[in-house]
């Protein structure tokens, strides 16, 4: 969901190289759609997997970043377009760059700052958007010790005092916090799950993390960042 003008819009990834734009109302729900397909038809094989939207700092614009399976990552911008079919809803998104990532499909990570974006494929992205032309994303590879030869299953940022440019990664059996502020990156802890956690949910009304594993009877653990505490649903 995102905001255009006064309109509520809803951005859905198909199984094909097209994105469905939705006018989204509380008592009418999903209107007739735009389809954007063919930028992503010129992206190889540009199905997409992960969509984030985001506001500019100024709030001028809506920002659309799509993450294809094919390891691309698409930027761009909603634009109003001329309704030849009074039935489409006249919005379109507006390819402002791509930039290929690696050979995996793209998972995208929003956090706190607007324009701060984090892409895991086989490798993990820092990916930031600028203004104009020139510098309108910007990606590096984030590296550090435990990730050389470690796929990470999953990763969320912590936005809550006492970490500051921080993220968790599930690498291997393990639960790691990264300070990716740091220069060079480097972990702040890593907690043993003893299994293969596969997938992970932020708990903010508790602050800590839901992880599911695989490979033991425990299939979900929930783990406290502050203390590195853990405690298991039967």
């Amino acid at each position: 969901m995102c905001t255009f003008g006064k309109r509520q819009l809803c951005i859905i990834g198909t199984h094909k190289p097209a994105l469905y734009i939705c006018d989204a109302d509380v008592r009418c729900g999903l209107s007739r759609t735009s389809v954007v397909e063919d930028a992503l038809r010129m992206q190889d094989i540009g199905t997409p997997e992960s969509i984030v939207t985001c506001t500019s700092r100024n709030m001028d614009q809506t920002r659309i970043l799509v993450g294809l399976r094919n390891g691309t990552l698409l930027a761009g911008t909603l634009e109003s377009q001329a309704q030849s079919d009074p039935g489409v809803c006249g919005v379109t998104m507006a390819i402002k760059k791509s930039i290929r990532l690696g050979i995996m499909p793209l998972k995208l990570q929003p956090t706190a700052n607007p324009e701060l974006v984090y892409v895991l494929s086989d490798l993990l992205w820092r990916a930031e958007l600028g203004n104009g032309d020139h510098n309108w994303l910007h990606a590096e590879q984030v590296i550090f010790d435990d990730l050389r030869d470690k796929p990470i299953a999953a990763l969320h940022p912590l936005n809550f005092p006492p970490f500051t440019s921080t993220l968790v990664c599930l690498l291997s059996n393990r639960f790691t916090i990264v300070e990716v502020g740091a220069d060079p990156v480097e972990c702040v802890s890593t907690i043993n799950l003893n299994e293969s956690p596969r997938r992970l949910l932020y708990l903010d009304h508790v602050r800590a993390f839901a992880v599911t594993r695989t490979g033991t009877v425990h299939q979900l653990q929930f783990v406290d960042p502050m203390n590195g505490q853990k405690s298991c649903l039967e």
